[in-house]
């Protein structure tokens, strides 16, 4: 080729890669491309070919992208890059060959100051692209990425492998100028005698229009170690570098390799979303890499590590990838996101910590802990988010989420009630039962205990002597000479803390067991017993004493009756009404909705009962039950003359209230007289001719109540809240363990937002408007607030909203918003 010819196309090519470069060397492979260096008769001065960037998009072989695929063109024999030991090397960076001294020797034009020959255009003079602000003519710093000089001890080019080369220097103000320096340690080892083979490494940091993510650059050079080298001492081989990003002691220490990702194999990084660097944030200072003579800890092999899960706590393995979904949640327990730093090890580590037996990571960020589990698997593949924390594991992705769980976890994900074959001996359940902290359910002492079991509990309770045991909130144990039995429909699903396979009640929820041959209080069946049937009449004494027998007679027709025997005063007291089916036990799962209710007047004769209506599958329906009667306190019969158990006693009287009769009614004793007793307390009262009124609570919590709010704020009510499509769009998130309505509402107006909500009991949000509202069910938000049990802190998915009425209000909803434009907004945020 003709010099005129080549200088000819020097100014065509100028301006079309002035935002690509490369460290041009004489020691270059591919310097002279496509020609050999070596060649007398061609000289491409113009050769822009090691500035093409290896785009993510290309995906080549190693062949193709190591040392750009130019190790077939080594340089001019006797051509060496000259790396002074403990020395600074001074290069070129440039988007060309012609605009450095390696250019043509017929060129007497000045060398521009920046990487890159201006364009002549509006942005004339800045150098490379790559380190502009959006092309807007100015630096931004934060678009260096920085450099890498490495090399490896070997001059067998054909043996050389990526992983083979050690980070030796870097400058972390590059690429911008094309002047550039690089500081080399002191006491290098000379190189072999054919030389030593080194690669220049740059990621562009994306964003500035060239139509991808990120971009690599690798250029490979025979090299030699100048100046005063030291035999003794040896480079060690690198390890792959990690994000370590505000936490300096997480950084991989010592020699390490360049970063390699995006390309078809030979990657040592898996594809990233947001570019590594060479930067203090993925372990590499600027300047001389002075640790590379102490051995990695974990030298890099010749293909990437697997993701582990070594670092787990003890007992703790892997479950797999499972579905998510925000309407039903693997893990419905409490969680956090970490944007920067997730890991699957601090996520499973702040889990257990917390006392949970399943941890999850999602979406990258999210952590999810809880006790239970619903585990549908979905391909492995599915979970291919990095964690930000960890760069080799996956954190789940988007409805999907990797789950591990410890040693204590219920194999099937969910815990179960404790099977009757293998509750204790003479004890039996009495199914899941509402707790009422201002009324306890059993009020004869409680304990708590990380080992809670309910065989741990009844045997606490029976060494005492109680015929009631209690497990309630995984660590709790209650005891009980009587009881108040309000039976709940739900609720019950807290694992027991020393045995997460079954289940120890739950938030306010106790699931109670009975022995019939502990009840000492109770009394042999006389003749004076009175039958009671669904139409008897009710009378009640002034004291307190159990019921002392009830027999049930089979019946076909599900027709029950019952007989009481009086005690030697005669003292008789009523049941409180439950919401069980007309069966033998109590199933804790089952579908009613109990709404009944006792009330206790100074006059037997207003009783009027109302019947409700129990269906043939006999589940309750909505309307009410009631039984009015002069009453005594929270004592439940229990003793038999048959082997019936108290279990049965409480579907017997359910039955018996639901049935056709108009009215329902016990016989008392001709001596018992009309005061009646607060049902309120497990001791008598002393107050006479009152009136109590008992209500068995609802499985679904009223709103809370608002008079203890700050001026001007209001409760908006019940809405429906998913963590992908949140109501209230913001940065604001905290959970507390002793959240309450004030914190929440504290938090928001401190950043300035008047809407605040909580949720599950520990979560708080903020915003100034809500997003997409949809409101619920009143009795959907059910969770106490953990810092305030006397107030409903939202639900599962439900979130109780509340507002500052003082500030004008700017948008109750985005109703015309389409739903994919609100989920882009949330992870816009989040991101």
């Amino acid at each position: 080729m003709h010099l005129s010819t080549v200088l000819v196309a020097a100014v065509a090519c100028v301006s079309t890669v002035n935002a690509h470069v490369a460290l041009w060397d004489k020691g270059m492979f591919g310097l002279n491309y496509p020609y050999q260096a070596d060649d007398p008769q061609n000289q491409n001065y113009n050769n822009n070919e090691p500035v093409i960037p290896l785009k993510q998009a290309d995906g080549r072989t190693t062949a193709q992208w190591f040392g750009h695929g130019l190790l077939g063109y080594p340089p001019k024999s006797g051509d060496f890059m000259n790396l002074p030991s403990g020395g600074t090397y001074n290069g070129e960076v440039s988007c060309n060959r012609a605009q450095t001294a390696l250019g043509s020797p017929y060129d007497s034009t000045p060398k521009y100051q920046y990487a890159c020959r201006p364009d002549g255009g509006q942005y004339s003079g800045v150098g490379a692209l790559h380190v502009m602000n959006t092309y807007n003519g100015t630096v931004d710093n934060k678009w260096f990425g920085g450099s890498a000089l490495a090399i490896a001890y070997t001059s067998d080019v054909s043996s050389l492998q990526p992983n083979d080369m050690t980070v030796i220097s870097v400058n972390q103000n590059s690429v911008w100028e094309r002047e550039i320096s690089y500081e080399i340690p002191a006491g290098l080892p000379p190189c072999p005698s054919g030389g030593c083979l080194c690669s220049w490494n740059w990621i562009h940091q994306g964003g500035h229009g060239e139509g991808y993510p990120y971009e690599i650059y690798n250029v490979v050079y025979r090299c030699q170690v100048t100046g005063s080298t030291n035999s003794a001492n040896k480079v060690q081989k690198g390890a792959v570098p990690n994000k370590c990003d505000g936490n300096p002691s997480g950084c991989v220490k010592g020699p390490k390799v360049p970063m390699y990702l995006w390309q078809a194999d030979g990657n040592n990084l898996p594809n990233l979303d947001t570019p590594p660097n060479y930067r203090d944030n993925w372990g590499f200072a600027d300047g001389a890499q002075n640790d590379i003579f102490t051995p990695a800890a974990t030298p890099a092999g010749s293909s990437a590590p697997a993701a582990t899960a070594t670092a787990l706590p003890s007992g703790w393995s892997s479950v797999g990838c499972m579905t998510d979904d925000v309407n039903l949640r693997a893990l419905p327990g409490s969680s956090y996101s970490d944007p920067a730093n997730n890991t699957i090890q601090t996520c499973v580590a702040s889990c257990a910590k917390q006392g949970y037996n399943f941890a999850g990571v999602e979406y990258g960020q999210e952590c999810w802990c809880s006790n239970t589990a619903t585990l549908n698997t979905a391909p492995a593949t599915d979970c291919n988010m990095v964690c930000p924390g960890d760069i080799w594991s996956d954190c789940g992705a988007s409805g999907r989420i990797n789950v591990y769980k410890s040693a204590q976890a219920p194999t099937t994900g969910e815990p179960t009630f404790l099977p009757d074959s293998d509750v204790p001996a003479g004890w039996s359940s009495l199914g899941c039962i509402v707790d009422d902290q201002s009324n306890r359910a059993l009020n004869d002492g409680s304990t708590s205990s990380d080992t809670n079991t309910v065989e741990e509990c009844i045997a606490t309770c029976g060494s005492r002597g109680l015929p009631y045991a209690g497990v309630e909130y995984g660590k709790e144990c209650w005891c009980g000479s009587t009881a108040r039995l309000v039976s709940a429909a739900s609720g019950c699903d807290k694992p027991c803390q020393g045995d997460p396979a079954h289940i120890c009640g739950g938030s306010d929820r106790l699931n109670v067991y009975f022995n019939q041959a502990l009840n000492t209080t109770s009394t042999s069946t006389s003749a004076s017993s009175r039958s009671v049937s669904a139409s008897a009449t009710s009378a009640v004494s002034s004291s307190e004493v159990p019921i002392t027998s009830i027999s049930i007679a089979p019946s076909s027709s599900n027709s029950l009756s019952s007989s009481i025997a009086s005690s030697a005063t005669s003292s008789v007291v009523s049941v409180l009404a439950t919401s069980v089916s007309p069966s033998s036990s109590v199933s804790p799962s089952s579908s009613a909705s109990p709404s009944s209710s006792v009330s206790s007047s100074s006059s037997a004769s207003s009783s009027s009962p109302s019947s409700s209506v129990v269906s043939s599958s006999g589940s309750q329906s909505s309307t009410s039950s009631s039984v009015s009667s002069s009453t005594s306190s929270s004592t439940i019969p229990s003793s038999s003359s048959s082997s019936s158990s108290a279990k049965a006693t409480l579907s017997a009287l359910s039955s018996a209230a639901a049935s056709s009769s108009a009215s329902s009614s016990i016989a008392k004793s001709s001596t018992a007289s009309s005061s009646s007793t607060s049902m309120s307390s497990a001791k008598p009262s002393t107050t006479s001719s009152t009136t109590s009124t008992v209500t068995s609570t609802s499985t679904s919590a009223a709103p809370a109540a608002t008079t203890s709010l700050p001026a001007g704020w209001v409760s908006r009510g019940c809405y429906v809240d998913s963590s992908s499509s949140r109501i209230l769009v913001s940065s604001i998130f905290e959970n507390k363990a002793d959240m309450t309505y004030a914190q929440c509402i504290a938090t928001c107006t401190k950043k300035g937002f008047s809407i605040a909500g909580v949720e599950y009991g520990t979560q708080c949000f903020c915003a100034s408007s809500l997003t997409n509202p949809v409101p619920a069910v009143a009795s959907t938000c059910d969770r106490p607030c953990a810092g305030d049990k006397s107030t409903m802190c939202g639900g599962y998915n439900r979130i109780s909203i509340l507002q500052n009425t003082a500030v004008k209000r700017r948008s109750w909803g985005n109703k015309g918003r389409p739903h994919s434009e609100m989920i882009k907004r949330r992870q816009e945020v989040e991101q």
